[in-house]
């Protein structure tokens, strides 16, 4: 039953996305300079959630004195360790 299902899903992935969806890999590239391997969250973007330039961050400085880089707690515009402070 399980490679009925497998199969059902990689060819519904084919008809939605035009293309097996194991290949939408992000187009980011890691701090050590490899291809990121992480799928898409947008094909709008082409990126993964961890490089997508348009994802919301926090609006808090670091100590850097530069924009916190996390992800806001939904409802707010803070990170879960800028919230508390």
């Amino acid at each position: 039953m399980k490679p009925v299902i497998i199969t059902i899903c990689m060819l519904f992935s084919v008809i939605v996305y035009g293309q097996d969806s194991t290949k939408l890999k992000c187009k980011g590239i890691t701090k050590s300079g490899k291809a990121c391997t992480s799928v898409i969250v947008s094909k709008k973007t082409g990126f993964c959630n961890a490089h997508n330039p348009d994802r919301a961050k926090c609006s808090a400085k670091n100590s850097k004195g530069e924009q916190c880089g996390m992800l806001p707690i939904k409802g707010t515009d803070l990170c879960r360790i800028h919230k508390g402070k």
